[in-house]
């Protein structure tokens, strides 16, 4: 069957790469990153709306992209109610670090309008014949007590042991 395994972090306790986990992945391993500061983040996690988004940094809304990671996990293109604690106080990541490559974002953060970086809560990748999918919405922390993270970060690891997990990218 497909192996997944789920982390916070991609290094150990010296800060260096646990080879292990890119060779999990390299070899078909599919890992799911709950990612607290694993994977550079953006500057800010403080949403300012026109017009109020003063200074270069914040967000200004988001985009979601239909894709299988989210399950039946209620949308409509946008991070609506359900999302407000998962992302609340959340920093997005920043897929700048992972140029040329181009990522495209399940869960996509509307940069600051002035300085438009590339940001994201939720992504996946091919690494080798594996898959990385990188999460920085606080299921984490949420899980135990949240209805809504532990459905979500179910209907992920699903899509990770399942046959729909086909990165773009």
């Amino acid at each position: 069957g497909t192996r997944v395994f789920v982390t916070h972090r991609l290094t150990d306790g010296s800060n260096r790469p646990l080879e292990v986990l890119f060779r999990f992945m390299e070899n078909g391993g599919r890992l799911l990153l709950l990612s607290s500061g694993a994977l550079k983040e953006a500057e800010s996690c403080q949403y300012r709306t026109v017009p109020y988004n003063m200074g270069s940094i914040g967000n200004m809304g988001t985009v979601i992209h239909p894709h299988a990671a989210l399950g039946d996990f209620p949308h409509e293109g946008w991070c609506d109610l359900p999302f407000v604690p998962l992302i609340e106080g959340a920093y997005p990541m920043d897929l700048s670090a992972f140029r040329p490559t181009k990522i495209h974002p399940i869960i996509r953060s509307i940069g600051h309008h002035i300085t438009m970086p590339d940001k994201a809560y939720l992504f996946e990748v091919a690494i080798g014949k594996g898959v990385l999918l990188a999460c920085s919405l606080n299921l984490q922390a949420l899980c135990q007590g949240h209805p809504a993270a532990r459905h979500l970060l179910r209907r992920m690891v699903e899509y990770l042991a399942g046959s729909k997990c086909r990165p773009r990218t």
